[in-house]
């Protein structure tokens, strides 16, 4: 039975980070919204980057490299960023239609510290009204994400949520978890 990771968090939660390390430790294929846009013949035109037409590519995009792992017996992460229920259901019904174990990873990060990253990721010199900016984003984001928080009836074997790259919370479904811990 193969295993999908689903994570689930903010711009700056650590997603990418931890696809890496289920990657590099558990030999997953990682399924990147990041690198699928990379990859697409798309001109930016505006300075949203992910409008609705290259969303629903990259969704596309996403769902084929699901079911191409799932064919092949092949576990995967999906690092998706601010993927909210409706969003998130294409995966997991490709991934129930081929009885995978399906493990949703949380992660959740403190105020203070998204802003950090995010700030570190633009540059080390910001002015005070662009910190502003990246604060009222920042908002946005941790909203977007407590709108849209996992639940075990979604369809996932198991939910573990992190805080600030620290376990706090592993729920099972209860048909599941004996599978679950003898993996």
């Amino acid at each position: 039975m193969s295993k999908v990771y689903i994570l689930i968090g903010s711009v700056g939660a650590g997603k990418s980070t931890m696809a890496e390390k289920l990657h590099n430790e558990q030999n997953v294929q990682i399924i990147s919204a990041d690198e699928i846009y990379k990859t697409l013949p798309v001109k930016r035109i505006s300075t949203k980057p992910y409008d609705h037409n290259i969303r629903n590519e990259i969704l596309n995009k996403i769902c084929e490299e699901l079911s191409s792992c799932l064919k092949n017996d092949v576990d995967c992460v999906i690092d998706y960023t601010n993927m909210p229920t409706k969003r998130r259901r294409r995966f997991l019904t490709i991934a129930k239609r081929h009885n995978a174990c399906i493990i949703c990873k949380f992660l959740l990060v403190d105020k203070d510290i998204l802003l950090k990253q995010l700030i570190k990721r633009e540059t080390t010199n910001l002015a005070s009204h662009v910190i502003l900016q990246k604060e009222q984003t920042v908002n946005l984001y941790l909203k977007r994400v407590a709108e849209s928080s996992p639940v075990l009836h979604e369809g996932y074997s198991m939910i573990e949520t992190y805080q600030n790259g620290k376990l706090v919370d592993t729920k099972y479904h209860k048909n599941k978890k004996r599978f679950l811990k003898k993996q």
